[in-house]
Parts: structure tokens; C-alpha cells; sequence
């Protein structure tokens, strides 16, 4: 096995890539690369995921999701899905899985990872060292919206970086240079006209990075962080975050309720215009003095005067209907929706869903929101964690089947895979993660009364057709003579259409089905049947010998 090298970069560039920013900060993010001036570059993300996550249909989205991915089974199992994982290797990450960390179990863990992922489309794990050989590392979700990643201009990542609560970049010990210490966090540089400890700056008078501090200063190497991409671009190493595409439409929808609760306190009394028309100096003089008067006591304004002639009142469109705020409103939580790949079902609405709409409606939210959040996961730990860290890369993860068809129609369609030879026995198994059982390599194809080799199909459709051309030869006349002699041991054989007689006497087989004489036909098709088996036979003797 050859020895394991440094990643080596691509030649190409990423446009993401800013120069000039100092590793401990990491590169900016896409948004804030954006050269449109996007405003929401000028939004943090822990307030866009505030603002999504408290609007109504953002967070329904969210708790449906991870209540359904929370349930699926996450285990491990071997590469080759035809042999049983090693035990003792396989037992060494359940018991990492069963206590990720000092503070979590399983499902916690799982479940705050997954919520990253949705919510930003990507998220990071920590990888800390125990010591301990039965459970070599601890696992902590690391915050994403903190989360910062400093990549070179080919996208290669060269660390990860985050602010602590004080606002200091975090840093290993190791990398802290002089006067350092134990401490995690960046000890800014302090010299002439900055401190007066004369530590130097991490830049160089040729602005690069100083030896003192290395080229590479980070909170964390690429090794020990778990990075997790749910829509990478070929632009930056960020992909594309979704707290960026729900934000917008996350805040209309939560404008939108503010406006409609508004209606329900407001009073009735509607807005609009009211054209005086042709009306007298005097007249509008008495009038502006009233509105004046009722705007003094704090009461809504009425309208007052005379209406002469060409007066007009011209009502605002004030009501919800006239507004079309549910409309708009609808329109807003199927953008949240369709982003998150939830259907109405998952939320509980089922109006307009029917039988006949609800197994795809239902189809749709696993293969879109569930089966790609845990495809990410399985594929990245797999990568990251087993082999790249604990070096077991005859193991892989892997998750229950989330096929909105239950077992029993599942049951149904791989019967039929394998009356048809489609699939082997083993290989249902090993799409279920079980291993392989001896003899369940053989495909085979069910002839409605018995199987046979699928390798043997066509040795039997010739023995058919040759039966079938030898029985055209005889003609009609021939085969109204045919019967079929059953070899009763000790007895005799009956006459065409009258049963046979066993040896005590008693009649075998029937020549008067239902009363009726067997007809031509069906003493042609028994003796069909039975030439069939007998050269099966025959063929089944030949190829075991």
C-alpha cells in the first residue's frame, strides 16, 4: 500500500476565493463575495437562521423533517455487502455513535446535526482524541452559522476557523508562537505603535504570513473537522446555503401574518378618498374645521361636509379578500416549502390530498428532503470518519430503507424480482444490510408449479418447443387419441378417459371431471405437460452429471 501524500490542489480557480484575508478569519461567504451589493450580505447568519426559524412554515418544514430522519435507522456494516462486518471493529463505533460526546446520545447528536444541514445546507463536526482504544474519539456538532473555512484560490481547504463569544478567533496552542501559552484563543500581535510588548504582527513587512505564527494559522486542520456539504457549488467550498434562499421569503411570510393579525384589531371603519366635488369656500372651511376637531380627541377622522354635486367616495381595497393577502401568503409558504422539499401532507393540511395524490405527495418529501440529508451523512461519516480517521475501511454506514411503501408491498415487489430472476435472494438481503446465506447466489425463475435455474430457461423453452412441433404433426385426429398413462405400481391403467386402477382395487385420477369426458384438448395439454417435465427431468440428470 502506498504511503498516504498531502492533498495536492487543482490548477483551476474559484471565484469565491478573496485574497488578502488572514487565515484566522477564513474566507468570506458567498454572499459577501457578491459584487451586486446584496443586502444580504450585510446580515449575519445567526440572525438569518433567528428570523427563518421562528417564522411558522420554515420551522413546521424543519420539525417534519427531522421527526421523520430522527426514526431511520443509522448503523454500519461491511463494504462488501455480501460478508458480516468485523465485530470488533464494527462494536468500537457503536459504542462512538452511542455516546458521541460527554453531553449527547445518538439521537441528540444526529438530530442537531441534521438540523444544520437543513437550515444551512451544510454543517461540521469536531473530531477530539480520547485515548481510550475501545472509543478513540468524541464527536461535537460545531455551531455552522459561526463556522468559517479559509480555502486556497484552487479550493483546496487548508483550515477552519471561528470566533469565540468574545469575538477572538479561536486557535490551537501549539500555533500561539511566543507568549502563547495554553490558551485557545488569538493573542493579538502588540508592537511598536500597536502594544508595547513588541510581539510582532502575523503579516510580514511583505504582507505574508510570519514564520513565528506558520503559514497555515487556523482553529482547526481539514483533519479534524467533519465537513458536511449538502448543495456544493464550483465556485467556493461554502455551498450554497439555504438560510440565504429561505430568508427572503421567511420574512415576507412573517410580514404577511403581521399584516392580516393587524386587520383583526383595527377598526372597522375603512380608508379611502372622498372628493368633495363642486362645494363652496364655507362649506369645506366647516368641514377641515370637524376633521380638525376629532383628529384633537384622538378619534379616527370621519368624512364631513356637504355633497354637492361630482362629489365621490372612493373606498381603499382594505379587506383580506380585496388585498388577496392568503393568497399571497399561500404563495409565500410554497416557496418555503418547495426550498425544504416538504409537501402539504407532512404539515398536516390534507384538503386537496387524496388517495390517489398521496403516495406520490408523500414519495416526494422522502426522496426530496429525507433521502438526501441522510445520503450526506452515511457517505460523509463513511468517508471521514471510518476511513480517514479510524483507518476501517472495510466498514461503511449506511440507513434503513425510507421507501414511503410498506414492507408488505416492498415484500411484493421483491418476490417478483425474484420469481423472475431479476434478483437473487442474497442480493435482497444485502439491500436490506443483511449478509449473504448460503445457496441464496442462485437466480432462479418460478414456472408457476416449480423453479429452475435461471441458466436453464432456455434448455427448457426448446424441450417446449420441439413437444409442441411433434404434436402439431399428429393432427387433429391424432390428438383426439391421446391420453395420459399413469404407471400405478401394482395396479393397471385405465382406458382413455377412465381413471386407472391401484393395486387394492381403488380408481386413481379421473377420466369424468366435474362428470364430464376429458375433450381432446385437455388430454393434449397433460400430455404435454407431462413430455415437458419428463425431458426437464432428463436435462437436470444431464447437467449434474
Amino acid at each position: 500500500m502506498l504511503p498516504k501524500q498531502d492533498p495536492k490542489p487543482a490548477r483551476g480557480t474559484v471565484s469565491g476565493y478573496t485574497m488578502g484575508v488572514s487565515p484566522l478569519f477564513g474566507q468570506p461567504y458567498p454572499e459577501q463575495v457578491d459584487k451586486t451589493g446584496d443586502a444580504a450580505s450585510l446580515i449575519s447568519r445567526e440572525r438569518m437562521r433567528e428570523v427563518v426559524l421562528r417564522t411558522p412554515t420554515a420551522a413546521a418544514c424543519l420539525n417534519a423533517i427531522l421527526d421523520f430522519s430522527g426514526g431511520v435507522k443509522i448503523g454500519v456494516r461491511n463494504t462488501d455487502p455480501t460478508k458480516k462486518p468485523p465485530k470488533r471493529e464494527a462494536m468500537r463505533v457503536k459504542k462512538i455513535l452511542a455516546k458521541p460526546n460527554a453531553n449527547q446520545t445518538k439521537r441528540q447528536f444526529l438530530l442537531t446535526l441534521m438540523r444544520d444541514i437543513v437550515t444551512f445546507g451544510y454543517a461540521a463536526v469536531e473530531i477530539v482524541n480520547t485515548g481510550d482504544p475501545d472509543r478513540p474519539v468524541d464527536l461535537w456538532v460545531m455551531d455552522s452559522a459561526r463556522l468559517k473555512i479559509d480555502f486556497d484560490e484552487h479550493g483546496l481547504i487548508k483550515g477552519y476557523d471561528m470566533l469565540n463569544a468574545r469575538g477572538v478567533p479561536i486557535i490551537e496552542p501549539h500555533k500561539q508562537g511566543a507568549g502563547g501559552g495554553d490558551s485557545i484563543s488569538y493573542d493579538f500581535p502588540r508592537g511598536p505603535g500597536i502594544g508595547f510588548t513588541g510581539q510582532r504582527s502575523f503579516l510580514n513587512d511583505q504582507a505574508s504570513v510570519n514564520d513565528n505564527f506558520g503559514t497555515d494559522l487556523h482553529g482547526w486542520e481539514p483533519n479534524e473537522v467533519i465537513f458536511f456539504s449538502l448543495n456544493p457549488i464550483s465556485e467556493s467550498v461554502y455551498p450554497h446555503s439555504r438560510i440565504v434562499q429561505l430568508f427572503t421569503a421567511a420574512l415576507l411570510e412573517d410580514l404577511m401574518i403581521q399584516f392580516i393579525s393587524e386587520r383583526f384589531t383595527d377598526s372597522n371603519i375603512p380608508f379611502g378618498i372622498f372628493d368633495l366635488g363642486d362645494v363652496s369656500d364655507t362649506e369645506l372651511r366647516i368641514a377641515i374645521d370637524n376633521w380638525n376637531t376629532q383628529g384633537q380627541t384622538g378619534n379616527r377622522i370621519l368624512m364631513t361636509g356637504s355633497r354637492g354635486s361630482g362629489s365621490k367616495w372612493i373606498p381603499f381595497g382594505y379587506h383580506l379578500k380585496d388585498l388577496e393577502a392568503t393568497q399571497l401568503l399561500s404563495e409565500f409558504r410554497m416557496k418555503i416549502m418547495g426550498i425544504m422539499g416538504v409537501t402539504m401532507q407532512e404539515l398536516g393540511e390534507s384538503q386537496d390530498v387524496s388517495k390517489s395524490n398521496g403516495y406520490n405527495l408523500s414519495f416526494t418529501f422522502k426522496k426530496r428532503a429525507v433521502g438526501p440529508l441522510l445520503d450526506e451523512i452515511t457517505e460523509t461519516l463513511t468517508r471521514r470518519l471510518l476511513w480517514e480517521t479510524l483507518g476501517m475501511e472495510d466498514l461503511e454506514f449506511y440507513y434503513d430503507e425510507i421507501d414511503s411503501r410498506d414492507d408488505f408491498l416492498m415484500s411484493q415487489i421483491d418476490t417478483n424480482y425474484q420469481k423472475l430472476g431479476i434478483m437473487t435472494p442474497n442480493e435482497i438481503r444485502n439491500r436490506k444490510g443483511l449478509p449473504n446465506q448460503e445457496g441464496g447466489d442462485d437466480a432462479l425463475v418460478f414456472t408457476g408449479n416449480s423453479w429452475i435455474p435461471l441458466s436453464m430457461v432456455h434448455e427448457l423453452a426448446k424441450t417446449i418447443l420441439t413437444i409442441e412441433q411433434q404434436t402439431n404433426s399428429l393432427g387433429a385426429s391424432g390428438a383426439e387419441g391421446l391420453r395420459v398413462r399413469q404407471n400405478l405400481p401394482g395396479g393397471t391403467n385405465g382406458a382413455p378417459g377412465q381413471p386407472g386402477v391401484a393395486a387394492g382395487g381403488k380408481p386413481v385420477g379421473g377420466g369424468r371431471p366435474n362428470g364430464h369426458d376429458r375433450g381432446a384438448s385437455s388430454e393434449m395439454s397433460r400430455q404435454l405437460t407431462g413430455k415437458a417435465a419428463e425431458n426437464l427431468y432428463k436435462l437436470l440428470l444431464e447437467d449434474d452429471t
